[in-house]
């Protein structure tokens, strides 16, 4: 998809502040916190304990102990509910912010003038962009409908919170391991089940990309060519003359057919992020 266009959405935001809040967040979260740099960003994940996912949701630094976190409408309420859990005493406030997100995808860098309260990149594997986070955004670039976005969500983008990652799933089996989990920090909730994971070689099954030339539906099953099922289709959209989805299937599955024996090409949901 090579376009240039801008999409106004809704986005669950949760500013954490304080003394306290990288090394407090460092310990709850699967990504690399402390390192950030004021103006950074990066994806990760909250999990249970025991290692299941609790959210999926950006991460932005835009000042020494001042944090955003952003995630999918409706899931910003259990990502505070957790870390809450945990606070105590920590010298860190939580606020819920009411924010906008000006999703800008097909540029390099965001034209001018633009007006937001914190500019995060959009991290897509397909499409280069950013995201306008706010009480007000704006950008002179054409802006488009969310059904628009989620079109090219599904063809360059990442798997969602609540549609292709699911909580209480595993993070093994998300596709997008590589880019929310840091293996190098120390010690953070849910971490002996990621690093058992993924000494055995991954998850049992993985979110991918698929594409057909038969039209493929969400809640459609995938099946191997002895008719054994092999996962399940999350989201579709129409690309051209073929279908594109996003769902999951068997770990290292290499013959993937729909219910009538349509072929389905897989692909990882990282290549490299543009």
């Amino acid at each position: 998809m090579d376009e240039v266009f801008s999409v106004l959405l809704k986005r669950d935001v949760l500013k954490v502040e304080g003394p306290e809040a990288a090394t407090f967040l460092q310990g709850q979260v699967s990504q690399e916190v402390e390192t950030l740099e004021p103006g950074q960003s990066a994806f990760s994940f909250l999990l249970e304990p025991r290692g299941q996912v609790e959210g999926f949701f950006r991460v932005s630094r835009a000042d020494t102990d001042l944090f955003y976190l952003d995630t999918e409408p409706m899931f910003g309420a259990a990502l505070r509910a957790s870390l809450e859990r945990f606070k105590l005493r920590t010298k860190a406030e939580f606020t819920d912010l009411e924010w906008d997100m000006l999703a800008i995808r097909g540029v390099a860098e965001i034209p001018e003038p633009f007006v937001a309260d914190l500019v995060a990149p959009a991290f897509w594997p397909g499409m280069a962009g950013f995201d306008l986070l706010g009480f007000k955004v704006s950008s002179p670039i054409r802006e488009e409908t969310p059904g628009f976005y989620e079109k090219a969500r599904l063809i360059s983008g990442l798997p969602a919170m609540g549609k292709e990652i699911i909580s209480g799933g595993i993070p093994n089996e998300s596709g997008v391991l590589a880019m929310a989990v840091s293996f190098n920090k120390g010690c953070y909730r849910g971490q002996e089940l990621v690093e058992r994971i993924s000494s055995r070689k991954g998850g049992r099954q993985q979110v991918q990309r698929f594409r057909s030339t038969e039209e493929l539906h969400a809640e459609d099953e995938l099946y191997n060519e002895n008719g054994e099922v092999l996962g399940k289709i999350y989201s579709a959209t129409i690309d051209g003359d073929s279908s594109v989805a996003m769902g999951v299937a068997k770990a290292g599955s290499v013959s993937i057919c729909t219910s009538d024996g349509s072929l389905v090409s897989s692909s990882p949901i990282l290549n490299e992020i543009i």
